[in-house]
């Protein structure tokens, strides 16, 4: 019976496991956008005035390159991390990496 149940509910949990990294990666594209652009003076003048909210949500004015750098590194890196995971780890094999063993040569 488990063997049963573990065979139907794979399938579906790995396409929701799929959809979860895939929203991570929007989640983090749309941070990295959203902190990069909020430096730009025409787009933060279109934020609210209320300047605690806007802290609270992470926002913040970077008086330098170095700190905008640090403040876009996190999300970057876990954009870069869940795509390469995504692209290398998860990729179905390919016709060349999937060996029959029954195909091998005998070895003397």
């Amino acid at each position: 019976a488990f063997m049963f149940c573990y065979v139907i509910a794979r399938k579906p949990l790995e396409l929701r496991n799929l959809w979860l990294w895939y929203l991570l990666i929007t989640y983090s594209m749309v941070c990295v956008i959203l902190l990069y652009t909020y430096q730009l003076p025409q787009i933060s003048s279109l934020w609210t005035d209320d300047k605690d909210t806007i802290a609270d949500i992470g926002m913040s004015k970077s008086t330098s390159p170095t700190e905008l750098f640090l403040q876009l590194l996190i999300p970057i890196l876990v954009l870069l991390t869940v795509t390469i995971q995504l692209r290398v780890f998860r990729a179905p094999p390919t016709s060349d990496q999937v060996v029959d063993p029954m195909l091998l040569p005998d070895q003397p």
